[in-house]
């Protein structure tokens, strides 16, 4: 089984944009704290994706500093740098995400999505 569970904030506006075929996806970093055994906080950035009706409520109701819950997969991304060095980098891909900001972006809109 492969799921994260992350509550965090965005660290900017999402960013919105479409595939060729016209499904929405929104891409943002959040922000996840974590308190050490000495209580230091330390943050940690995650990449995450939203895709189709999940994108559409990314954009429709969140901004930088909203509040969220997502729950979602885990996702290894690889890629060969410019000098030849491949690379990998942890992102989530959301299969739900809860605003928990207690003012949404939209004045009626809802406080969940699945």
């Amino acid at each position: 089984m492969n799921t994260v569970i992350l509550t965090g904030r965005l660290g900017a506006d999402p960013e919105i944009r479409y595939t060729p075929g016209g499904t929405q996806v929104a891409n943002f970093n959040l922000a996840v704290d974590r308190f050490g055994a000495n209580k230091e906080k330390t943050t940690t950035w995650i990449k995450i994706t939203a895709w189709d009706k999940k994108a559409k409520y990314t954009a429709d109701y969140l901004t930088k500093g909203s509040k969220v819950l997502i729950q979602g997969e885990l996702v290894i991304d690889a890629w060969e740098d410019k000098d030849g060095n491949k690379r990998t980098a942890p992102s989530v891909t959301a299969w739900q995400i809860e605003n928990l900001t207690s003012k949404p972006k939209a004045e009626d809109g809802p406080g969940d999505q699945d």
